[in-house]
């Protein structure tokens, strides 16, 4: 444990070897860049602060304030209180709940079961394949273009908010 307390400092590290394993990181404030570990399992806490990543077999992410980042994941599971989720590419699964931000994906297959509940925000899917979607919102409204009823299902539920996916 240690702590920097100076203005624009930052930490950089560079792991050997390969790319697979666990990454851990735990952050209570400040911004966090991932590089591309496409083979690895990856877990991010963070309390305050921006999270990217470039690529991960799977990430789990639980974030109180801040946006999320990420350019290719198999499979994402995030957590997040206040603050955006933007994905690159998913193909395999996803699991987001968040309170208070919206969700954009630009590409998305899925192999399981797979659920977006976001309480306050939109959720984007730019374009799907293989994914049948059901979609609720509260208060906004939900737009499904493309659905393939024999595709993996994805629940998107919205409070306050809307729903657009594409194919």
């Amino acid at each position: 444990m240690f702590g920097l307390f100076t203005k624009g400092a930052k930490i950089r590290l560079t792991l050997p070897g390969d790319d697979s394993g666990e990454l851990q990181v735990d952050c209570d404030m400040g911004d966090v860049e991932i590089g591309s570990f496409s083979g690895a399992d990856i877990v991010v806490e963070g309390d305050t602060g921006d999270v990217e990543v470039g690529a991960a077999n799977t990430l789990s992410a639980q974030l109180s304030a801040g946006d999320l980042e990420v350019d290719q994941v198999a499979s994402v599971r995030v957590i997040g209180d206040l603050g955006d989720v933007s994905i690159g590419s998913v193909t395999e699964y996803v699991n987001i709940q968040l309170n208070c931000g919206s969700v954009e994906i630009e590409n998305m297959t899925l192999t399981q079961n797979s659920t977006i509940i976001c309480d306050l925000g939109d959720v984007e899917i730019e374009r799907i394949s293989g994914v049948y979607v059901t979609a609720s919102a509260d208060v906004g409204h939900v737009k499904i273009y493309g659905n393939d009823e024999s595709g993996t299902p994805l629940d998107i539920s919205c409070q306050a908010g809307s729903v657009e996916v594409n194919q």
